[in-house]
């Protein structure tokens, strides 16, 4: 029997993870302020749409982020998530976008 170990490349490869991928990114991220009915300010975590927006601008990656069956927030039963840089237009891990989040609050903060 012969065993093999796989690169964090590899297993983003093989992995299929689509909610779980957006809420570790969405949890990196800052919350978003809001004002309720009565002025009073909450916050909130980023939905999937504002993730890729923050991914696009901040990061230069356009990201396809499926979350799964609406009705069942727990599913990560929908397509892989996708990732490509902008402007060489390189085809991106899940590993890769999260390094680069981690390097641009690192540098900037999250809120730049």
């Amino acid at each position: 029997m012969t065993y093999e170990l796989m690169t964090m490349n590899q297993l983003d490869a093989v992995s299929g993870g689509t909610n779980g991928e957006y809420r570790e990114l969405r949890d990196m991220l800052p919350e978003i302020r809001y004002e309720n009915f009565w002025g009073t300010t909450k916050y909130r975590k980023p939905n999937f749409g504002e993730v890729q927006d923050w991914l696009r601008r901040r990061v230069n990656v356009v990201a396809k982020i499926d979350v799964g069956d609406w009705w069942n927030p727990l599913d990560s039963a929908g397509e892989k998530n996708f990732y490509k840089d902008i402007f060489s237009g390189e085809v991106l891990t899940h590993s890769e976008v999260v390094a680069r989040v981690k390097t641009f609050i690192d540098n900037f903060g999250p809120n730049w």
